[in-house]
């Protein structure tokens, strides 16, 4: 029984980590969306005529609420055709602060493809969120 129990120890001892952690990534400094949405229209800052449905000659328009912003950070907004093909790729900063808006704008061509577009939003190439719409004629 007492061989057991040295074998268990010796067990335990071996299975303990060595490794030490030296840094923490600070999770409090990336920006976190609070509110995403597509709208017809732009007014003052703000949305106007919520919808996830256009046609071929409206403006698309990707209006984004961040929390808080600790540093500066480069937001891309890729936008890719039913054929699932990037289409357009629009890139804005946002500086430090609360409660900031990023609204990225793209006037649908009369000769689009129609169906059903993506648009996914990344923060410094990290993926934050992606919003879906269909185009028509």
């Amino acid at each position: 029984m007492k061989k057991m129990w040295i074998i268990f120890i010796i067990f335990l001892i071996s299975c303990e980590s060595k490794e030490k952690v030296t840094g923490l990534v600070d999770y409090a400094t990336e920006p976190v969306i609070e509110d995403i949405l597509l709208a017809k229209r732009i007014y003052d800052g703000m949305p106007q005529g919520i919808a996830d449905y256009f046609y071929r000659g409206d403006t698309v328009n990707l209006w984004i609420l961040w929390e808080e912003s600790r540093d500066t950070h480069e937001i891309t907004s890729l936008w890719f055709n039913p054929s699932g093909n990037l289409e357009d790729s629009l890139t804005l900063r946002i500086v430090a602060g609360k409660h900031l808006i990023t609204i990225f704008s793209k006037p649908m061509a009369m000769y689009s493809d129609t169906g059903e577009w993506e648009i996914a939003v990344f923060s410094d190439g990290d993926f934050k969120a992606s919003v879906i719409f269909y185009l028509d004629e």
